[in-house]
């Protein structure tokens, strides 16, 4: 006996347009921030990232936030802080 199996594959690449000019924010960056989920070596690449950023821009700050753990998401009062705090903000997870 068989047994068949179909797999789609799904892409992680938007199909967005690229940013252009007319399309991407006025204001300067000058806060930077970064929120970790929590997974192993999530926050350490988000360091390693601030270090080289912070290297070919030296006026830009940078602010660290994590999530409660892993598994949930981050709560409101989390996001609206980044939001107050932070004119961009990087969002990533990493094992």
């Amino acid at each position: 006996m068989s047994i068949e199996s179909t797999w789609k594959l799904l892409t992680p690449v938007s199909t967005r347009a690229p940013l252009s000019r007319t399309n991407v924010a006025k204001r300067p960056l000058r806060r930077l921030g970064f929120l970790s989920n929590r997974k192993p070596n999530a926050t350490l690449i988000e360091r390693d990232l601030a270090a080289v950023a912070g290297g070919s821009h030296p006026d830009l700050r940078f602010k660290f936030y994590e999530t409660t753990n892993a598994g949930l998401g981050a709560v409101a009062e989390l996001l609206d802080g980044i939001a107050a705090e932070c004119d961009a903000v990087l969002v990533g997870s990493a094992d």
